[in-house]
């Protein structure tokens, strides 16, 4: 069930009185080392500081019921990055949440307006996300502008795409109920970034309960197809990697519970590993429970979401056309490219083409200082998210910023017309420069 369906139903079952935030806690699988019988643990241990036995169980709601990627030509262009190369591509899903009760009772779903590829290196089998000095290797330039438009991090989405080599587009299934749905390290990977987005309780904002984080994994369907497949991991799989309770094992279906002897690196703390017991209906339909032993099926910790592109799309952002990923292809002729055949636009005809709503184009000209004014940002964002035509006709015409931009790429354009000569002299410098070059919007950034 969802989870307001979820809080409702532990509210009616319990006082009235009793505060709905209290009855919400999260597992701890950990030792309590604040005991005040004994000195803590390892030297002592008692039964009011260890953590009980483990009973795994489906999880009875979920905290998202659905993803809704807004459009298609979302998906399409991080799936570019995979048809070009054959590696494996990641991403951060950057949207919204907005309720979903025509579809499920008190639901909640995530909508995905943006994928941003962090830095990361690829290959055929996998990723690597690469460290940087940002938070999730987003640049805060960047990140400004999602804040500017009320979006923010709603989970992740990565491939895991394999061609099958016969020219067709096909792809190879990988994943079904035969084999596995999400892997152990992928479980334990997805743990520990909900780990790190917890939600806070709108009823109490001080207390913080599970996540809202959510995944999405773009595999082979049973046709050769592509398809998409959204899921969240349980409380209780958080609290497991947590405490360093489970690993991962070479059998993508299956996870390991850790032994007492299992050292965790850069940690010399000793673990204390309570029993771990999973439930199951035995071939005479009645349920059992079965000790992990020291083994269990990852399906346990699994929470399934539903996933989706709505028939009629409206997303946020409506640009006609692509601009090249930033973070990517950072060259300056990118903007020369995109507004070249709309240069004799009016004001207006320019602001409802669209042409500015486009989330690339935003964070380019913010990565690259164009709009470093935050007002003048600001009113552009919440422009475009209004999707307010009068205000970025407002913007178009009284942003000296954006004149000077505009004349930049103009100027540029009518250069690369001019075939009278095969080099320019530069009016700062005394500096021949060859016909490729891009002058005044290098001038710009610089």
């Amino acid at each position: 069930m969802s989870f307001y369906s979820y809080l409702k139903k532990l509210k009616d079952s319990n006082n009235t009185a009793v505060p709905v935030a209290s009855l919400l806690e999260s597992p701890n699988y950990t030792v309590d080392t604040k005991c005040p019988n004994h000195p803590p643990f390892p030297e002592a241990i008692c039964t009011k500081c260890q953590p009980s036995a483990i009973i795994l169980r489906q999880q009875p709601f979920r905290m998202v019921d659905h993803v809704e990627i807004a459009s298609p030509k979302i998906v399409d262009e991080f799936l570019a990055g995979w048809r070009g190369s054959g590696f494996q591509r990641f991403g951060w899903l950057i949207g919204k949440y907005e309720t979903y009760t025509d579809q499920v009772p008190l639901g909640i779903k995530a909508v995905v307006e943006y994928i941003y590829e962090p830095p990361q290196d690829g290959s055929i089998d996998g990723f690597q996300l690469i460290e940087t000095e940002f938070e999730n290797g987003i640049d805060p330039r960047h990140f400004a502008i999602f804040k500017d438009m009320n979006l923010e991090i709603v989970g992740m989405i990565y491939t895991d795409l394999i061609d099958d080599g016969s020219g067709t587009g096909k792809v190879l299934e990988r994943r079904s109920k035969e084999t596995f749905f999400i892997s152990s390290p992928e479980i334990l990977f997805i743990a520990h970034q909900q780990a790190l987005h917890p939600f806070k309780l709108p009823i109490d904002p001080s207390k913080k309960f599970s996540s809202r984080f959510v995944t999405v994994v773009i595999s082979g369907e049973s046709e050769g197809g592509i398809g998409l497949k959204a899921y969240q991991v349980s409380e209780s799989a958080v609290a497991m990697e947590e405490a360093h309770l489970i690993a991962a094992t070479m059998d993508p279906s299956k996870m390991l519970v850790r032994s007492v002897d299992d050292g965790i690196e850069g940690d010399e703390k000793p673990l204390y590993i309570p029993q771990v017991f999973y439930k199951f209906k035995n071939e005479y339909g009645f349920e059992v429970q079965k000790a992990a032993d020291p083994l269990f099926p990852v399906e346990y910790l699994l929470v399934n979401l539903s996933e989706g592109i709505p028939l009629q799309p409206k997303p946020l952002l409506k640009a006609p056309l692509s601009f090249p990923n930033p973070l990517l292809h950072p060259n300056s002729s990118n903007l020369v490219d995109y507004f070249k055949d709309i240069l004799n636009s009016s004001p207006k005809e320019l602001a409802a083409s669209d042409f500015l709503s486009n989330m690339n184009l935003l964070l380019f000209l913010s990565q690259n200082g164009l709009i470093a004014n935050e007002s003048e940002r600001s009113f552009l964002c919440q422009s475009v998210t209004c999707s307010d035509s009068n205000s970025l006709a407002m913007f178009i015409e009284q942003s000296e910023t954006w004149k000077r931009i505009m004349t930049a790429v103009s100027e540029t354009v009518a250069r690369n017309f001019d075939n009278s000569e095969s080099t320019w002299n530069c009016l700062h410098c005394t500096f021949v420069n060859e016909k490729s070059f891009i002058p005044h919007i290098t001038g710009l950034i610089a």
